[in-house]
């Protein structure tokens, strides 16, 4: 496995040509957002690549002196999924590019889903990362109309981060990320 990180000519691509493929329209962010977010040093991108070719992405929203990052979006082509490719790559970044700093998840939360076949993959995803060790914060946004259960991957395993303290972190990346406008008229924690 490689890991690069990626550039913006990178996250451009994948946002235009693999994002729409693997998310939900109303869980993409506008490409200004991505751009402006990338250009002020607060979003990064890796490329997981395999011998066989381009596996996946992660995108990751981080503030300066935060000892914590946000997963915006992971991602493996169908090719590559359930090959614990995807499991090693954000171990790989855990250890490297992330050590020592918690990564918060936003999973589409299961109680909301439309239907039994989401249900059963968004708990599929759930369980992906909780093997991994993720635990529930207990902390539910909604942004855009995308309901969201909020795991952490703490950066000392077994440790449960506080609640209060993770939806202030949580609240200080969604309103970097979004802007206050979007803030308060589109997104909800609970």
């Amino acid at each position: 496995m490689e890991i690069k990180q990626a550039a913006w000519p990178d996250i451009l691509r994948i946002y235009r040509e693999k994002m729409p493929q693997h998310f939900p329209a109303n869980e993409l962010k506008p490409e200004a957002f991505m751009r402006r977010m990338y250009e002020d040093g607060c979003y990064e991108g890796f490329l997981c690549r395999e011998p066989e070719g381009e596996a996946g992405y992660a995108f990751f929203f981080c503030l300066p002196g935060e000892p914590a990052v946000l997963l915006d979006f992971l991602a493996l082509e169908e090719a590559f999924r359930g090959r614990k490719i995807g499991s090693r790559f954000l171990d790989e970044l855990r250890a490297g590019a992330y050590a020592g700093r918690d990564i918060l998840l936003e999973i589409d939360d299961p109680d909301k889903a439309p239907d039994e076949e989401k249900r059963t993959l968004w708990l599929r995803r759930q369980e992906f990362y909780r093997r991994l060790g993720a635990v529930d914060t207990g902390l539910r946004s909604c942004i855009w109309e995308a309901p969201y259960r909020i795991l952490c991957l703490p950066a000392v395993k077994g440790q449960r981060p506080g609640r209060e303290e993770t939806r202030e972190k949580l609240s200080r990346f969604y309103r970097e990320m979004y802007g206050e406008e979007v803030y308060q008229r589109d997104i909800v924690i609970e």
